[in-house]
């Protein structure tokens, strides 16, 4: 989608919400592949660390929003820009819902170190959640290709 517009602060700006973005997509991918190890190695230590992750994502989200509202306020976009920006905060929505995911698998490890293993739950839960990872990868590769 790569455009250049008259105002080159638009342009700026719809590049500071892409990078903002692409942060967030960073530290989610990291923060599920943590909350993974938490809930294999029932370790609690990393638990509380990966818990503490969440803030910083919601903090993103929420200057995407921001960002992204007062871009549509003072710009007025049309077409291809006004969906743009819409497609920034839909995508900003899900990837903050998936860093609280993760939060909550880490916080679940508190209860699950107290009980014994499930048959083949481990690798089933390694399984699912590299599909997870994966589909994450594809999807940002996806946006910065749609980006450019």
């Amino acid at each position: 989608m790569e455009q250049t517009h008259i105002v080159k602060s638009f342009d700026k700006d719809m590049g500071g919400i892409e990078d903002l973005l692409l942060e967030m997509g960073g530290l989610v991918e990291t923060q599920l592949a943590d909350a993974t190890k938490v809930l294999l190695r029932r370790d609690l230590e990393l638990g509380i660390v990966t818990r503490k992750k969440d803030k910083r994502i919601n903090e993103l989200e929420h200057e995407v929003h921001e960002r992204a509202v007062r871009l549509l306020a003072l710009r007025q976009p049309m077409a291809d820009d006004l969906r743009t920006i819409i497609a920034f905060i839909k995508v900003s929505a899900n990837l903050e819902r998936i860093g609280d995911y993760a939060k909550n698998m880490a916080k679940r490890t508190t209860v699950l170190a107290q009980t014994a293993p499930i048959g083949g739950s481990e690798n089933t839960l390694k399984r699912m959640s590299l599909m997870v990872q994966e589909m994450i990868s594809e999807v940002l590769d996806a946006f910065i290709l749609w980006m450019q």
